[in-house]
């Protein structure tokens, strides 16, 4: 991408030659993606087959809209719903079109936690890696 600045001159002092004060500059500007989600789970207790029911937050970032925005999961075992996100403009948040739930394990509970990571990306190409979730 380019975009264009003007800048112009205003000299304290008188300038018979105004044609000079002026400058057009074209400067590159790079168009980044920055998809960033969040995942959000209530199962309290925590028992050998509760379900966990993820609310998962998509934000854009980035200084792009983003379009066809998508979610999976990486790990396996959360099933996923919804999407894509047909658009996302810059600093866009959607909180409603993806979900998720997990059935907890007995192995889930002896570890003590239960580690998933999932994977959001745009049509652009562009992704960004999601954090893992509780």
């Amino acid at each position: 991408c380019r975009g264009r600045i003007r800048a112009t001159l205003s000299p304290h002092e008188f300038d018979p030659d105004t044609a000079n004060n002026s400058l057009n500059a074209t400067l590159p500007i790079r168009a980044e993606a920055d998809l960033v989600i969040a995942k959000a789970d209530a199962a309290d207790p925590a028992l050998t087959s509760s379900m966990l029911a993820y609310t998962v937050t998509v934000t854009n970032m980035g200084n792009v809209t983003l379009s066809n925005v998508t979610l999976a999961d990486t790990v396996g075992g959360v099933t996923i719903s919804g999407g894509p996100i047909a658009s996302l403009p810059v600093g866009g948040v959607d909180s409603t079109t993806f979900s998720g739930t997990y059935t907890l394990t007995q192995a889930d509970i002896n570890a003590g936690h239960f580690l998933n990571t999932a994977l959001v990306s745009a049509l652009s190409g562009r992704r960004a890696r999601g954090a893992p979730g509780p």
